[in-house]
């Protein structure tokens, strides 16, 4: 019969006695701060959660589709300045603030708002256009 001791490996005469395996940092006592475990044991997250310090701009998927909406807005609100009709200009303008009301775009088109509005109410009426002949 075959006891334990027979199959470990034999230690050297001289040999220094093996010191006990050293405790995981997490186990070292309150002395130290706990460590992270183990590469191997720690969760992962998912792909999407990494990707996403490299956009800051588009925290969620479903933000990044605006951003089209966004410049369509600004441009329809530039288009209804130019024509005088501040009313839809306004309303395109509140639309695109809905989104991001801090875009550059957005307040750069709200300050053209506000300063064509200014201008139309100082500047006096225009004379209505006589009658067109009619011969």
């Amino acid at each position: 019969m075959s006891t334990v001791l027979e199959a470990a490996p034999a230690a050297a005469p001289n040999a220094a006695p093996t010191p006990p395996p050293a405790r995981p940092p997490q186990q070292a006592g309150p002395a130290t701060p706990a460590a992270p475990a183990a590469p191997a044991a720690a969760p992962t997250p998912p792909p999407a959660q990494q990707a996403s310090p490299a956009t800051p701009a588009a925290p969620s998927t479903a933000a990044a589709p605006p951003r089209p909406q966004l410049a369509r807005l600004v441009s329809a609100a530039r288009d209804a300045i130019k024509r005088l009709d501040f009313t839809a200009a306004e309303r395109e303008v509140a639309e695109a603030e809905k989104i991001d009301a801090k875009a550059e775009s957005v307040v750069d088109v709200r300050a053209e708002l506000k300063a064509a509005e200014e201008k139309a109410k100082a500047a006096p009426g225009l004379p209505p256009l006589p009658p067109a002949r009619r011969n």
